[in-house]
């Protein structure tokens, strides 16, 4: 995919928001596609979750397939959540921790990471799959949450190629419980009670049309399509 998440820093709670099935994925083609993600500023230094729901296409398993990143790499600020050598991982500017299964092509996947202090833990389907210390230079108060081209590609990072679904971030860190429950058994469901300060849910709330994914977690990030991801009825089921 491509996902690009702009400076995000004190965006409001969500409101309540009217769950309506999950009927839609956004499909990226590895090679410029990315979802450019609003203005608004989240604060994402010490403490904060990352969840995405994938669907990987054979390219996007060698290498580094790109998922989602944020920060200024010249500055050793990049974080980075991507496939590396078909497992997913989680990296700080070239230093990373990476989870243990090797994914497969054309199967969903539901991915989390959690960062605490220099904590890192990846999940893969409700359960812990690496656990690792990275450290960490200090975050810019206002800088690019991306996920997507046009960031992160100059220093050696692959678009995603395939789908992803019901895309979220946290200020804080989700416990496990928390995980297992979005897993869900393979079904994602409504994750509104968990209050995430992102959450874009990939035309579930769009309708499937148009050039925009609504942002369900705070309203102000909303989401443009570029170079031409396009919305999928394939969801994870």
């Amino acid at each position: 995919m491509s996902i690009v998440l702009p400076s995000l820093l004190g965006l409001n709670k969500p409101s309540s928001v009217a769950w309506n099935g999950n009927n839609y994925s956004l499909s990226f083609d590895g090679a410029d596609d990315y979802l450019l993600m609003g203005t608004s500023a989240i604060s994402l230094d010490t403490n904060f979750t990352i969840s995405v729901w994938f669907k990987p296409t054979s390219d996007a398993l060698s290498g580094y397939d790109f998922m989602c990143g944020w920060g200024n790499a010249a500055s050793g600020q990049a974080r980075v959540v991507q496939i590396l050598n078909s497992k997913l991982s989680f990296e700080i500017y070239f230093s990373r921790v990476s989870g243990s299964t090797t994914l497969s092509a054309d199967t969903w996947y539901h991915g989390a990471v959690t960062f605490s202090g220099n904590d890192v833990e990846i999940f893969l389907n409700g359960s812990s799959d690496g656990t690792g210390t990275l450290s960490r230079a200090t975050m810019a108060s206002s800088l690019t949450f991306a996920g997507g081209t046009g960031t992160m590609t100059s220093v050696g990072f692959v678009p995603f190629s395939g789908l992803i679904d019901e895309f979220s971030v946290f200020d804080s860190v989700l416990s496990s419980s928390d995980i297992t429950a979005i897993y869900n058994s393979g079904v994602p469901a409504d994750i509104s009670s968990l209050s995430p300060v992102g959450w874009w849910r990939m035309g579930d709330n769009d309708g499937g049309t148009g050039s925009t994914v609504t942002d369900q977690g705070s309203g102000k990030n909303n989401g443009t399509l570029t170079n031409g991801p396009t919305f999928s009825t394939t969801v994870p089921s």
